[in-house]
């Protein structure tokens, strides 16, 4: 039996000669006609044909899905908006189950899209980083460039006094094999310790905490770590500055007996190693 994974659409199998499908109703259905059913909810459906140069499929079995939201999904996005963050949902399912799921967090629809390929959500995210904005609704219905992630969101840096023409920052947060393109795309890719290894190789972050607890912790962490450069920036320009009066002899009498001044280079290099080192004190 040979099984292969086809991202974006499903699992193809060879068994026996026959080939056989489970995936997306678009793509199980190969040129023929599947009724993909209620666009409220998931549909996944099991195709077989008997031969490999027949693009027909036959409908086997025919599943209706759901799913629930994570206990901290209205937390987190209630979270990030209080950062002045946008939060976009990019789904590759069904629009209608993307919306159901935006309106229970409380998502603008217009910050919602479904039926993303893994290209699309990559796309989306490139054309959102060069100042464009996609409208919500369905991948691929108005340009593939304003496309969007399976059930997964991605946060955009929000500011009203930004041009169209402005380059956005893009924090993408994905846990599925479809969401690797789109989390290399991102300039912050975060991933889930539940999530696929692929989508954890992808990903800057993997979080082992909840997703609000993590997201936090990866906010604070980033405002300490930016912190720490500034001050280490400081501390090399006051040091350099009054290295260099004291070795020009600009302070008179004041001066480095040359026997000292080795030791010029641990004074400056020490304090940044201590300054970087006291991150690690802090208990995240």
């Amino acid at each position: 039996m040979d099984v292969r994974s086809v991202p974006g659409k499903g699992l193809e199998a060879v068994i026996d000669g026959y080939i056989i499908r489970g995936g997306n109703a678009a793509w199980a259905a190969g040129a023929g006609s599947v009724t993909s059913g209620s666009s409220d909810h998931t549909v996944f459906i099991v195709s077989i044909t008997p031969n490999k140069s027949s693009p027909e499929f036959t409908r086997i079995a025919y599943y209706t899905l759901s799913d629930s939201l994570r206990p901290d999904s209205l937390k987190t996005v209630r979270e990030l908006t209080s950062r002045g963050i946008e939060v976009h949902i990019l789904s590759g399912d069904a629009p209608g189950v993307v919306a159901q799921t935006a309106s229970a967090l409380g998502i603008p629809s217009s910050r919602a899209r479904g039926g993303c390929s893994p290209e699309e959500k990559a796309q989306w995210i490139k054309f959102t980083q060069t100042g464009g904005m996609g409208d919500g609704g369905e991948c691929g219905t108005s340009g593939s460039e304003k496309c969007c992630s399976s059930t997964s969101a991605a946060a955009s840096n929000h500011d009203n006094n930004r041009t169209k023409a402005s380059r956005r920052k893009v924090m993408f947060v994905g846990d599925g094999t479809n969401d690797a393109l789109a989390l290399v795309q991102s300039d912050v890719s975060i991933s889930l310790g539940t999530g696929t290894d692929i989508a954890s190789s992808a990903a800057n972050v993997v979080l082992l905490s909840s997703l609000s607890t993590g997201l936090s912790t990866v906010f604070a962490l980033a405002r300490a770590s930016r912190n720490r450069i500034w001050i280490n920036f400081g501390w090399a320009f006051v040091y350099n500055v009054l290295a260099i009066l004291l070795a020009s002899g600009v302070l008179g009498s004041v001066r480095i007996p040359p026997e000292w001044a080795g030791l010029g280079e641990l004074v400056s290099v020490l304090p940044v190693v201590l300054i970087a080192w006291s991150l690690g004190l802090v208990r995240w």
